[in-house]
């Protein structure tokens, strides 16, 4: 006889048929489009990426290769959201989608994952400018923009307000920095509302184009203010030496 459990109203019912969420979360994760029981096994590898889900609900992800892309990258369940973000933005996204539904691998599959790293901040680096702005600086040229606007307006030696400037308290591409501001909580709250409305891997890839422009301004946004406030008492030491 099978081992008897309940559902929500009071019905007897064998553990195992739905797995074990109880059965309003399950009916409400299924409304939502969110896949619930037990996790059928993933394996899939291509040149740029691979995917891989165990039957215990182990998952592997990883993005380019150092042969022929000269970078790696590899994640898991906590880092989906970067993951799909990373794929969004790479030549790799069409193989994905291709892959995806050769294989019969829905959103569905995979929704609650990115939704619980997006929740908890995964994504908001990749959706901001990722390494090239975060840890290679590529993008500081606000910091000279500043200067420039601000010995303009001034009637200061450019040369000189850079001088008086602490440059090495630049904040504009310090992330950690950036979580503490209110764009970062409005980059995150647009992307868990993206991926939450979302109802295929095609569908998620455009929500994640309509909000990649707000996020890359709130970004600029941003350093611009961190330069400006810089660039600010560069002028206040600058006025008051002399």
């Amino acid at each position: 006889m099978a081992k008897k459990g309940f559902t929500f109203k009071g019905e007897a019912k064998p553990f195992g048929k739905t797995g074990h969420f109880n059965e309003p979360r399950r009916h409400s994760l299924q409304a939502k489009g969110f896949k619930t029981g037990h996790f059928k096994p993933v394996t899939l590898n291509s040149q740029y990426w691979s995917l891989e889900r165990t039957p215990a609900d182990k998952i592997k992800v990883t993005l380019g290769n150092f042969s022929d892309a000269g970078w790696f990258w590899d994640g898991d369940k906590s880092q989906m959201a970067g993951f799909v973000i990373r794929l969004h933005d790479s030549k790799a996204r069409d193989d994905f989608l291709l892959k995806m539904e050769k294989n019969h691998i829905k959103l569905s599959d995979f929704k609650e994952d990115i939704l619980k790293s997006a929740e908890k901040g995964d994504g908001i680096y990749e959706l901001t400018g990722d390494n090239a702005k975060w840890h290679f600086g590529e993008d500081s040229e606000e910091l000279f923009e500043a200067e420039q606007q601000v010995a303009e307006d001034e009637g200061v030696d450019v040369d000189e307000l850079s001088k008086a400037t602490d440059e090495s308290d630049y904040k504009g591409t310090d992330f950690d920095a950036f979580k503490k501001s209110s764009y970062y909580k409005d980059v995150k709250e647009n992307l868990i509302k993206s991926v939450k409305e979302s109802s295929s891997w095609e569908n998620l890839f455009s929500r994640i184009d309509e909000i990649k422009d707000d996020a890359m301004q709130d970004s600029f946004s941003f350093s611009s203010e961190s330069a400006n406030e810089l660039v600010m008492a560069g002028l206040g030491k600058l006025k008051g030496g002399k």
